[in-house]
């Protein structure tokens, strides 16, 4: 087995193993790289000189002498597979008892990453250093628990088609990069958030990620912590992948085309989980209501002690959030 970086011409370390939880012949090669696969390069693989279990050659497929043929392929297939073999000759891997190779190129921070780092440098630019906009809708204090419950809404700039809602996608102008809309030029995100009843002493409070396709309710498993006085947990859903996405995600599941509707909304999500974060960390934000001061009009959460915490696909998406 041979990894090859076609930009350095050096090999890149790997393992292999089968399969060990499929039945005994039918198992696949799995080859792991051994090192992080370098952004934007272009990574040839090779399978060469292959034997079966009592030690035999494995024959190189048929499928793949035909594509370096161009038989039945298109001969501009077959002229980019022997240019991988004349890479993997440069670089000493002789095309001897090659079973197949191919190539594929690793994704940039850039296209990974792009689209939403310049919706978030317009959306906090657009605050212009103040917090976003937000309404209390519901307070509620359950003195024995000892917390307060605080629902409302705030405003996001508006990266998405229409309102927002599963289907959507980015608006993206001609430089391919999203646009805040026009049209509906905020999304409007809820919040629901359990407090401790005390005035905050140092105390953080958390932002939630919820778990797989739920909703910003799922924080209440954290309401302990708030009776205790040791957190206050905040959460929004986590668009794209909450309870309202379900009946899109299935019609998604049907015909793939339609994949933006989920990473777009997500990463608009992703916004407005910052966000979120920027309204308890920001002097001007949360703190400033009645709603999250205590009687003596103390601050019930601490600015700029913001955590967050996920859980299942709130963790996984915590490290583009934070």
């Amino acid at each position: 087995i041979v990894l090859l970086d076609a930009d350095t011409g050096e090999r890149i370390s790997y393992w292999a193993e089968l399969d060990a939880q499929a039945p005994e012949g039918d198992q696949l090669l799995m080859v792991h790289p051994a090192v992080s696969l370098p952004e934007g390069h272009r990574i040839v693989v090779a399978l060469r000189s292959l034997k079966d279990a009592d030690g035999n050659l494995i024959e190189g497929t048929e499928a793949f002498a035909a594509a370096l043929d161009g038989t039945p392929e298109p001969l501009e297939r077959a002229r980019h597979f022997r240019e991988i073999l004349t890479l993997l000759n440069d670089a000493g891997v002789s095309p001897v008892e090659m079973y197949v190779a191919w190539d594929f190129t690793v994704a940039s921070a850039e296209s990974l990453s792009g689209r939403l780092l310049h919706a978030r440098d317009v959306a906090y630019a657009g605050l212009a250093g103040a917090a976003p906009a937000f309404t209390i809708t519901e307070q509620r204090d359950d003195t024995a628990a000892g917390v307060r419950v605080v629902d409302g809404t705030y405003e996001v700039p508006n990266f998405l088609t229409g309102d927002g809602a599963p289907g959507s996608t980015y608006l993206l102008g001609d430089d391919g990069l999203p646009e805040q809309s026009t049209t509906q030029p905020t999304y409007t995100a809820p919040f629901h958030c359990t407090l401790p009843l005390q005035a905050a002493q140092v105390r953080p409070t958390i932002v939630y990620g919820h778990g797989l396709l739920g909703d910003r309710f799922e924080s209440d498993a954290l309401a302990f912590a708030a009776s205790a006085g040791l957190a206050g947990v905040c959460a929004t859903d986590e668009i794209g992948m909450n309870a309202d996405d379900v009946a899109n995600l299935a019609g998604i599941l049907s015909d793939l085309s339609r994949f933006p509707e989920q990473a777009d909304r997500l990463q608009q999500g992703l916004l407005n989980q910052q966000f979120l974060g920027r309204l308890l960390n920001a002097a001007d934000g949360f703190a400033t209501s009645p709603a999250f001061q205590a009687a003596d009009g103390r601050p019930l959460i601490t600015i700029g002690e913001t955590v967050f915490v996920g859980n299942s696909q709130g963790g996984i998406l915590g490290g583009a959030a934070s």
